[in-house]
């Protein structure tokens, strides 16, 4: 009997190994099938980087003339880089073939998310090819998710996207922000996109949502004061997150320190309290 259940355990185990190892080999080839896609979007972000340090060159340029003004400012905003129909394709074949040969790879479905968003970020498309192309990039987000959902990016991409399809705060969004701070607690640009979305959707979340977008913006405060205590100045939100804090049993030290100051209940930004 217990020779039986040695062999079966054995057996049990050559199959788990095998199956491992086939998932390794499933996801090596499925990169290698991508390297043509990740190559043509690492030249296309080179692009639009010197594109906007370009934009940027120009508009320091002009305001040595005079003030910058919003005609100047605004383009800077709307920097893209537009790839050609033939390269696009080309990379979306690529991935099309690494994802059969690595249907559940995260970071495939993740990098096809960021093809499509060549295109909903390209205002010089139609407006219908950004809408679908953004619907294409919000699925494949959301699978990539899916299949690593303690990866904070990937629920970044999930929110974001979400929010240019203006579906936020809708259930996916609200999900995807709450997974942001969940699994990227001291990750400090998640720390500022995450306090930054809470504050613009404040009144549509839950009080689950609240309560970890407190302790994102209580710890956000921690690593950046100023740029922190800005954004609740710029949407009028010290009083109802201060209200809110106080509601909460969890430890927000830094948050209730700035709420317990004169200066920051009048609408002030200033540095919290000595001691």
């Amino acid at each position: 009997m217990n020779t039986r259940v040695g062999q079966g355990l054995a057996a049990g185990l050559l199959v788990a190994i095998a199956g491992a190892a086939a998932l390794v080999v499933r996801d090596t080839l499925g990169a290698i099938a991508s390297v043509p896609a990740m190559s043509l979007m690492e030249q296309w972000q080179q692009a639009a980087l010197e594109a906007e340090a370009a934009a940027v060159a120009v508009a320091e340029e002009a305001a040595t003339d005079s003030p910058p003004t919003l005609d100047t400012i605004a383009p800077l905003a709307t920097v893209t880089y537009t790839p050609s129909e033939n390269d696009w394709q080309l990379a979306r074949s690529s991935l099309d073939n690494a994802l059969q040969l690595a249907p559940d790879n995260p970071e495939l479905h993740a990098n096809l998310g960021r093809l499509y968003q060549f295109r909903f970020e390209n205002n010089n498309l139609p407006l219908d090819t950004i809408s679908e192309s953004a619907g294409h990039a919000a699925a494949a987000f959301q699978r990539a998710a899916q299949l690593r959902p303690t990866w904070p990016y990937h629920w970044w991409d999930v929110a974001r996207t979400e929010y240019v399809l203006q579906r936020a705060p809708g259930p996916a969004f609200r999900q995807a922000l709450d997974n942001v701070v969940r699994f990227g607690p001291w990750l400090e640009d998640v720390q500022l996109f995450a306090t930054d979305l809470a504050l613009e959707h404040w009144p549509a979340l839950d009080a689950s949502s609240h309560q970890l977008a407190l302790q994102n913006i209580d710890r956000a405060l921690q690593r950046n004061p100023d740029i922190v205590s800005a954004m609740l100045a710029s949407y009028a939100a010290w009083s109802e997150v201060c209200s809110s804090g106080e509601r909460q049993d969890a430890a927000l030290d830094h948050l209730r320190d700035y709420c317990q100051s004169p200066e920051l209940r009048a609408g002030i930004s200033a540095p919290p309290p000595a001691g």
